[in-house]
């Protein structure tokens, strides 16, 4: 099976919207996967075979190790955050490991499933999701690496990133058995009958889909071309299918863009340059975000009280919920910047922090 992979070390700047270089700390270490949680950017180290975080309100981040226990030269190549449990599923060329982010850092990630190539990693409903070899496979995570099972084969045999959007599974694959990943389908899992639709053929010669990323009803799709690489957008609300065409945010970069998240209308990109860059898109109404002073709450995890940083005492409303989306607290016209947890049980809550103008949820741990 063919994958198309540039390893290009030449950084070149000719983008149809404003991008800057965020950091370069990672040049020799190979970034690629790249998830979001709170305000700190974790990164997959291909080259040093480590996980590694930054704090996306520092100008000038260091890296700080995670998780170890991947082979060097063949680290993680997809990652994916388990919010319910607060686990990070890293994949590599050859299994897929754990990384408990309630354990003191840094620690050896956990061996979890060796079962080959990730070369698409998401999770939905308790479930993990992987795509290898052309072939769909779920872990329910309740259950364990035990509950491993195939559950669809692409027609083509080329399954590759994966992603959610209203409970359907969005994956990359191509056309015509090429082997060339240049377009996007879509499958109904809760159908008694799986079978794929194609949503967009992107039409880009050569042109492989490295990274697919879904912001409110827009997917951005990362095309990874001999012709110039780009990043386009789709809106996955439209309602004629496959959809004609994509809209380019960016294009012209040297290096594919491997990695993507989002905080709001930001957006942080890996690039096979080895650099991460940020860049907006100001089609999204997502509101008033800042990177620069972002509500942060500490410690995390907390026995007895939650420190809120960067709080406006104007008008803010604090509310916390279960996983099971319960309210168990809920305090208005807030003055204090810290909040008394101590008498609510051990486990995982969500903390909302809210003013007239902005809403800001995070995620924190009672121990």
């Amino acid at each position: 099976m063919k994958r198309t992979i540039f390893f290009t070390f030449i950084f070149i700047v000719n983008l149809l919207k404003a991008q800057t270089v965020y950091t370069d700390v990672y040049v020799g270490d190979f970034p690629i996967s790249i998830v979001l949680i709170d305000n700190y950017l974790y990164v997959g180290e291909f080259s040093s075979g480590e996980v590694s975080r930054i704090d996306l309100t520092d100008s000038n981040p260091v890296p700080e190790t995670v998780a170890t226990g991947w082979t060097v030269a063949q680290g993680p190549w997809k990652m994916i955050y388990d919010e319910q449990n607060n686990d990070i599923y890293v994949g590599s060329f050859t299994e897929v490991r754990k990384v408990d982010l309630d354990a003191s850092v840094p620690m050896v990630s956990e061996a979890f499933s060796a079962t080959g190539i990730s070369e698409g990693l998401t999770i939905n409903n308790n479930i993990l999701y992987k795509a290898t070899n052309g072939s769909l496979h779920t872990i329910d995570l309740s259950v364990g690496p035990a509950s491993y099972t195939s559950i669809y084969t692409d027609a083509t045999g080329n399954m590759g990133d994966l992603t959610f959007y209203n409970n359907e599974l969005y994956y990359a694959s191509d056309t015509d058995g090429s082997g060339v990943r240049n377009a996007i389908y879509k499958i109904d899992l809760s159908a008694s009958s799986l079978s794929q639709e194609l949503v967009i053929d992107t039409g880009v010669t050569g042109g492989t889909i490295q990274k697919m990323h879904v912001v409110d009803d827009f997917m951005y799709l990362s095309v990874e071309a001999p012709g110039g690489h780009l990043l386009g957008r789709i809106n996955l609300k439209d309602a004629v299918l496959p959809i004609a065409d994509f809209t380019t945010v960016l294009s012209g970069y040297s290096g594919a863009m491997l990695g993507i998240v989002n905080l709001g209308n930001t957006f942080y990109g890996t690039l096979g340059t080895q650099v991460i860059v940020t860049f907006q898109d100001q089609t999204l109404s997502v509101g008033d975000f800042s990177v620069q002073n972002p509500i942060r709450i500490y410690p995390n995890p907390v026995k007895d009280n939650l420190f809120i940083d960067n709080f406006d005492s104007k008008n803010q409303e604090i509310e916390i919920y279960t996983m099971q989306g319960k309210k168990i607290l809920n305090r208005s016209n807030v003055v204090s910047e810290s909040v008394n947890v101590s008498s609510i049980p051990q486990g995982l809550y969500f903390m909302k922090v809210k003013s007239d103008t902005k809403e800001t949820t995070l995620r924190f741990v009672k121990r």
